[in-house]
């Protein structure tokens, strides 16, 4: 069973496994779902000896991992260097067999298989980059906001404790009381809605942040339709990934499982995240939310 080439096209979700023998000739082509298994159960019909290539692409590390520890040999395909050509048909099914092909070719370029600990490392390395360039382009943002107002730092790092409490104000600290909402989410309702008694009330915020549905009258018909989207979409966003992860915490979320059995998950974020905004209203307005201070107190 010598001379057997596979070729892997690796998804998040399913993948096609193409497999050819030394003459480059099919001898199968199947379509997976994802599944450890599943994997090593297709790829051993081609023997123990065949030789498997695929491509390094989003989330390549468990699949190769696991046909390496089953005593495969695996190649890595580098995605740039490998010369595709102006192909006029493009599926799956060529992509896992042209890796096959150029792997039997000898023509593959490739990448390295870094070790578990070495992989490890480096994605705890690119992350921290990640977070360094996010952390630099926050820091340039809050001099921009503050050069166009005419604002000259008072401190030479306005981003220690004294520079913290420089930029801090009562609305700021109170809206941290919501559960989802943390400095960052925070920064994003202080900023993006400035001075809230601009505002004639809660449902003014929503509205102005295009969270309140389309309202049409005519004659004696009243239609509503969905949200307005209308406003700034960063305040839609904060408000609905406040909402995602603990539905607008003890107060909400009996609303949100209330609306969310009648009329479904995704209008009953809209809706939580309207009264969400709502106690962000009072919180900025008030510097505290009354609410949370008597259930508190209780």
């Amino acid at each position: 069973m010598g001379g057997r080439y596979v070729g892997i096209d690796l998804h998040r979700r399913r993948s096609v496994i193409y497999t050819m023998n030394a003459d480059g000739e099919k001898l199968d082509c199947v379509r997976i779902a994802n599944d450890g298994l599943g994997l090593l159960e297709q790829v051993s019909r081609a023997g123990a000896d065949c030789e498997v290539v695929i491509e390094a692409t989003y989330g390549w590390y468990w699949a190769v991992d696991l046909l390496r520890d089953a005593g495969f040999s695996v190649h890595l395909s580098h995605p740039s260097g490998n010369d595709w050509g102006n192909r006029r048909v493009k599926n799956d099914e060529r992509d896992a067999r042209d890796l096959a092909d150029l792997l039997r070719l000898g023509r593959l370029a490739e990448a390295w298989i870094a070790p578990p600990h070495v992989r490890e490392a480096r994605e705890l390395v690119r992350y921290r980059a990640k977070l360094v360039q996010l952390r630099s382009g926050l820091k340039a943002q809050v001099h921009a906001v503050m050069a166009k107002e005419g604002v000259l730092p008072q401190l030479v790092d306005m981003f220690g404790p004294g520079g913290q409490r420089l930029l801090d104000d009562r609305g700021y600290q109170a809206i941290q009381a919501l559960d989802g909402i943390g400095p960052t989410m925070a920064a994003i309702f202080v900023t993006e809605i400035g001075d809230v008694t601009r505002f004639r009330s809660p449902e003014a915020l929503c509205s102005w942040a295009g969270l309140t549905p389309r309202h049409r009258e005519s004659d004696t018909k009243v239609t509503r339709g969905r949200i307005t989207k209308q406003g700034p979409k960063i305040v839609r966003w904060a408000a609905l990934e406040a909402v995602v992860r603990y539905h607008g915490g003890e107060r909400l979320r009996v609303d949100f499982h209330r609306i969310a059995e009648r009329r479904g998950k995704n209008k009953a974020r809209v809706a939580v995240a309207r009264k969400l905004l709502t106690l962000i209203y009072h919180g900025l307005r008030d510097g505290e939310i009354r609410c949370l201070r008597t259930t508190v107190a209780a």
